[in-house]
């Protein structure tokens, strides 16, 4: 039995298996602006920073001035914003390329708004605020990409690889 860890490739699937399992531990967890703690509160950018902080993938935390826009943002996204903050964060990856593991950018309502992370083919674990009477009636769900979401952007996590 080899103990030796794995490299290229067969790193790139485990860090992608492990950010799905990572994802879909948060189910549940209540939709609260700007948080990122499993089982206490997020949103959906929050949902991302807190899957990398908990596998070491990225150091998303206020005193990393690389990632301190990605903590700090308005309730009302900033489309250019978002895309520029998480470009900086992400690796892009062409969405007609993008699998589980990675983060899919969606147009809602007209708006580029909003993320989640694809768990397997057609499906996303995203912080939703819709089907509740105030935002912070939302929670972390898994369900299908609606198809009325324009998915305009993928990107995958660092160290993941393509």
């Amino acid at each position: 039995m080899s103990t030796a860890l794995p490299t290229g490739e067969d790193r790139g699937e485990c860090l992608r298996r492990e950010i799905v399992e990572e994802a879909l531990r948060w189910i549940d967890t209540p939709f609260v602006h700007q948080a990122s703690i499993c089982g206490v509160g997020t949103d959906c950018v929050g949902l991302i920073r807190g899957v990398a902080w908990n596998l070491g993938l990225a150091d998303v935390h206020e005193s990393n001035p690389k990632y301190r826009d990605l903590l700090s943002y308005p309730r009302r996204s900033d489309s250019r914003r978002m895309r520029r903050d998480l470009d900086r964060f992400m690796v892009n990856v062409p969405v007609a390329e993008a699998r589980a593991g990675d983060v899919l950018w969606f147009r809602i309502g007209g708006e580029d708004r909003h993320v989640g992370i694809i768990t397997r083919r057609g499906y996303v674990v995203h912080a939703s605020h819709k089907g509740g009477r105030t935002m912070n009636d939302g929670r972390v769900l898994e369900h299908r990409v609606d198809p009325k979401w324009k998915i305009i952007r993928a990107w995958s996590f660092p160290g993941v690889g393509p």
